[in-house]
């Protein structure tokens, strides 16, 4: 809106009788003054009345303003666009007039709105008029007033960066408790945006700051469901960002589309690896995360359109920007472990995604950082095997060892059940030599026994001669006789004894020969079981040679 004088162009009369009323009000003649309004309304022209006042408070002559006002003037007249002389007051950041104009007005001037809307507190905050928009809000401003935008007050001042406005608004709020009243107007979406969406879109930190303290809600969704923090990863404002995500603003929060803020962060013009460093390494977000096309941040800042010259613009802070190559944010995603081949729903791969746009720079990074990855999975790979390696011969080796160390225990095993075995074996021989002994010792027994038959049978002999003398009156067919028959059966018993001493004296001698024999072979085993036990540790030794060879090799 023009903000020149609203009387010029009247009537000469009119005109003379404004200029009168002026110097009337300006000189405090406030009778002058009444005079003049009188007159004026007579005629009809109510309107120069309100434009006269309008003057005085567009120079800002708060006394002259004073005396309109004692003498009459009506401060809710509008004007064509239904402005009061309190908007003009907060549209020019006159306080003294605006204070005037205060005492003398009710709420329902305070809080008139003009054709678009706006309240005398929306031009103060246009203004960024911190002391003006106190006086407003000490009588009864409302905030959670919108203009025809939608926008309350407090929008406005988070658009414009309006540090003073935001904090006169706030403060007095608290003082005025008017709490519930803010906290209701940050929760006001205009045009897809709350306050703090507002602020964080252009990277005004200080307003996002002060709208957090208040309690805004940093994970509220506006636009597309976006939140604040989406919105300022996109436009790069790295301190921004900061100011969210330590109040708790989450990183991993999905707009309608699926994209996070990494998602958004990739296609910043400036910041983008600072940003991308603060949400992923510092505060937990996710780097592959997909949106609903499949894309992860690495297919969004492949898959952009080149930006050219021809496509530079103006950005909220009044800087000119043209747009990012996309190689800074590229770099970033990559150096923070961005999968580079996964592929979206359409099955590209990032790469595919910037062939396909002709990214050329973006095509250059992947390219390369694919290459490297393909070299980093070969010596992943070759460091596997070579690890794997390692770990089959320090197997190998302690597998030796132990199966030695098995063996060792096994020969030693063996070895003590040999040793008892031929302990056994040699005990079982000595029993065996000592019963051949007896059987001999009882041999010879016999043959004694033999011999005292024999002496025996030989006393037998003289008996019988001594009875054939007895008897010699007995025929001699009959003694005859008897003595050999005696005679007879007598040898036949000796024969019999003498072969039988004879069989057992054989068999004891052939048991005696066995039982040295067994003695031997126990004696051979035995000193076989030593031998094993050599045969043992030997092995034993070569496993620890071939265990250290093993060993030194690897190194």
């Amino acid at each position: 809106m023009a903000t020149s004088a609203p009387y010029a162009g009247a009537p000469e009369v009119i005109l003379e009788l404004q200029q009168e009323l002026a110097r009337a009000a300006t000189d405090g003649l406030v009778d002058a003054a009444a005079s003049l309004l009188r007159q004026l309304k007579a005629d009809g022209h109510q309107k120069l009345v309100h434009d006269c006042l309008v003057r005085v408070v567009y120079e800002n002559r708060a006394s002259a303003v004073a005396t309109l006002l004692d003498a009459g003037a009506d401060p809710a007249v509008g004007d064509a666009l239904g402005q009061t002389p309190l908007h003009w007051a907060a549209r020019e950041r006159h306080q003294e007039s605006a204070a005037e104009l205060l005492r003398s007005c009710g709420t329902a001037v305070v809080n008139a709105r003009s054709r678009s809307g706006a309240t005398a507190l929306h031009l103060a905050a246009e203004a960024d008029c911190g002391p003006i928009a106190q006086l407003l809000m000490r009588h009864g401003a409302d905030t959670v007033a919108v203009d025809s935008s939608g926008r309350t007050a407090l929008h406005i001042a988070a658009e414009r960066g309006g540090v003073s406005a935001m904090t006169a608004m706030l403060e007095t709020a608290t003082e005025q408790h008017m709490a519930d009243s803010v906290s209701s107007a940050l929760k006001v979406v205009a045009r897809g945006d709350a306050p703090l969406a507002c602020a964080a879109t252009r990277g005004h930190t200080a307003i996002v700051e002060m709208l957090l303290k208040a309690r805004a809600d940093p994970d509220q969704q506006g636009r597309a469901q976006q939140t604040a923090l989406h919105l300022a990863s996109r436009g790069g404002h790295v301190d921004t960002v900061l100011a969210l995500l330590r109040v708790g603003a989450s990183p991993d929060l999905q707009a309608r589309d699926g994209s996070t803020s990494v998602h958004a962060a990739a296609l910043a013009d400036r910041g983008a690896a600072e940003i991308l460093d603060l949400l992923v390494v510092h505060y937990g977000g996710s780097i592959d995360t997909r949106n609903d096309a499949g894309q992860t941040a690495l297919h969004v800042v492949a898959d952009r359109a080149p930006v050219s010259l021809a496509s530079s613009r103006r950005s909220a802070t009044g800087e000119t920007s043209v747009g990012s190559s996309g190689v800074e944010a590229t770099e970033a995603l990559l150096m923070l472990r961005a999968d580079p081949e996964m592929h979206a729903a359409d099955g590209r791969t990032p790469l595919d995604c910037a062939v396909a746009r002709g990214r050329q720079e973006v095509i250059a990074v992947l390219s390369r950082n694919v290459g490297e990855v393909a070299d980093a999975a070969e010596e992943a790979e070759q460091a596997d095997d070579d690890d794997d390696k390692e770990e089959s011969l320090k197997y190998e080796s302690d597998a030796a060892f132990e199966e030695e160390s098995l063996e060792e225990d096994d020969g030693d095993d063996e070895e003590e059940e040999a040793m008892d075995a031929a302990s056994q074996e040699v005990a079982a021989a000595e029993s065996a030599i000592e019963q051949a002994e007896e059987k001999k010792e009882r041999a010879t027994d016999g043959d004694h026994a033999d011999e005292e038959e024999e002496e025996r049978v030989r006393d037998s002999g003289s008996s019988k001669e001594s009875v054939e003398k007895k008897k010699e009156e007995q025929p001699v067919l009959e003694s005859g006789s008897s003595v050999e028959s005696v005679a007879g059966e007598t040898q036949t018993k000796l024969e019999l004894v003498v072969l039988e001493r004879l069989e057992e004296e054989s068999e004891a001698t052939l048991e005696l020969d066995e039982a040295k024999r067994c003695v031997a072979d126990a004696l051979i085993t035995a000193k076989g079981a030593g031998s094993l036990r050599e045969q043992v540790e030997e092995l034993a030794r070569l496993g620890q040679k071939r265990g250290a060879a093993a060993a030194g090799q690897w190194k």
